[in-house]
């Protein structure tokens, strides 16, 4: 086997192997042992393989055969142990944010949700996304990576030289809002929703009338986007847009568009494709319709969307909270439960 081979094959089984140590161990020393490095070296290696934890050894294994151990084997290894911790502590950071997701009271959530409206949405906006007075608080580095001291801190000091003055409040006032503010980029599923999801569920099949246009594992319509996953896409706040203001998030993909056809019949639906030669439509029947485009006498894009404006004032408050508990399940993940 050529030694491109040989480096081509420890790079694949240093990554497919990342939980077996004397493999990973063992691809790197058998590396050394086929080479003329000094004694020194190949006992350096040894203990880096001994001691080094299973996800370091793998990673520095990687990044060995990255840079070419054959060059010098010394500068390689210590640079690729470098790499390996800073991936490391990169990860562990990206990771912690000092709650987790679903830690988060519901009550604390609603809270700092009035706390923000009242307080903070002349600037950032009543969905947290940012004005021309005020940045987008579903990212920036504080609130997607920084722990929640860290963001409370900025709540309650400000930020100098802008116009983001302190809040003097107590800390657990403080700290609902912190809530509120993580909910805004937290996916809906990763949080305690409050609310029955199987009342929910009624609601999306019954009253609210969800499933004549929307479907969730093989169950409602076409017309509408497919919701399966809902919960692991979307954060809770989208998803109460989307229902009582489903125009101001409407999907590219899902444009509403009335046609004529050359005999005269008028059809609204949902645009699924077009080109220069054809257009393809999911009607207001759920069904789909192919076109070639001389077929057509006009076709309009609609900006206004098909779905019902109404929810604030069809459902009650327990029933939108309901319906909101049963799509923030919606995940294709199994530990969920549905």
């Amino acid at each position: 086997m050529s030694e491109n081979e040989t480096t081509e094959r420890i790079s694949r089984n240093s990554l497919l192997h990342l939980g077996s140590e004397s493999r990973v161990g063992n691809r790197i020393l058998a590396k050394v042992h086929s080479s003329e490095h000094k004694p020194s070296i190949n006992t350096q290696l040894k203990t880096l393989a001994k001691e080094m934890p299973r996800f370091l050894l793998a990673l520095c294994s990687f990044f060995c055969e990255m840079f070419n151990v054959e060059r010098n084997l010394a500068r390689t290894i210590s640079l690729a142990s470098f790499l390996s911790l800073v991936v490391l502590v990169a990860f562990v950071r990206g990771q912690h944010r000092g709650v987790s997701p679903e830690s988060y009271d519901p009550q604390a959530i609603e809270a700092g949700s009035k706390l923000f409206g009242g307080s903070c949405s002349v600037c950032h906006g009543i969905d947290g996304r940012g004005s021309a007075r005020g940045p987008d608080l579903t990212q920036g580095l504080v609130v997607t990576r920084g722990n929640d001291e860290e963001v409370l801190q900025v709540i309650r000091q400000g930020v100098p030289g802008t116009s983001m003055a302190g809040f003097d409040w107590p800390d657990p006032k403080i700290r609902q809002l912190v809530a509120f503010i993580r909910s805004l980029s937290t996916k809906a599923v990763q949080l305690a929703v409050p609310g029955n999801p199987d009342s929910g569920k009624h609601i999306f099949l019954g009253k609210g009338r969800c499933a004549d246009c929307h479907m969730i594992r093989g169950q409602g319509g076409l017309l509408g986007p497919e919701l399966s996953n809902l919960g692991g896409e979307r954060t809770l706040s989208e998803i109460r847009q989307s229902i009582l203001k489903p125009g101001s998030s409407l999907q590219r993909r899902y444009k509403t568009i009335t046609l004529v056809t050359q005999s005269g019949d008028k059809i609204n639906g949902t645009l699924r494709n077009r080109d220069n030669f054809s257009l393809q439509m999911i009607d207001q029947q759920g069904n789909l319709r192919f076109f070639l485009t001389d077929e057509l006498r006009t076709v309009v894009l609609q900006e206004k969307s098909l779905m019902p404006e109404n929810y604030e004032s069809l459902l009650s408050t327990e029933e939108l909270r309901d319906l909101l508990a049963y799509l923030s399940r919606q995940t294709v993940s199994a530990a969920v439960e549905k």
